[in-house]
């Protein structure tokens, strides 16, 4: 029940499709970082974008499904979340051990 991958669609909070789109998976070397990850701080497509001084790594993972996002997660199932999806069990799901209770996920 550990998410792995999301699904991330760079819009801004008018659905528009934003100009600085940057690679969600991209190696790391000396002279650059990585963007591999995301920081699950937001709601599934909630209403925030980079213009809120939104980190580029905290930005909410969103889809172009109405209610939710499609996740895979590390055993290789793939599930779709809801947006409702209470944001502290959504937090939990993101962590490979953080010893939160076990969730099931429908």
């Amino acid at each position: 029940n550990t998410l792995a991958v999301g699904e991330f669609v760079h819009r801004d909070k008018k659905g528009s499709m934003m100009s600085n789109v940057r690679p969600w998976i991209m190696g790391a070397n000396n002279a650059y970082g990585t963007y591999t990850f995301k920081v699950v701080q937001y709601q599934i497509n909630a209403k925030v974008d980079r213009v809120d001084g939104v980190l580029f790594n905290h930005l909410l993972m969103s889809s172009d499904h109405p209610g939710g996002a499609n996740f895979l997660l590390g055993d290789g199932s793939v599930r779709f979340l809801t947006e409702s999806i209470d944001l502290d069990t959504y937090q939990a799901l993101s962590t490979c051990d953080g010893r939160e209770p076990y969730v099931q996920i429908p």
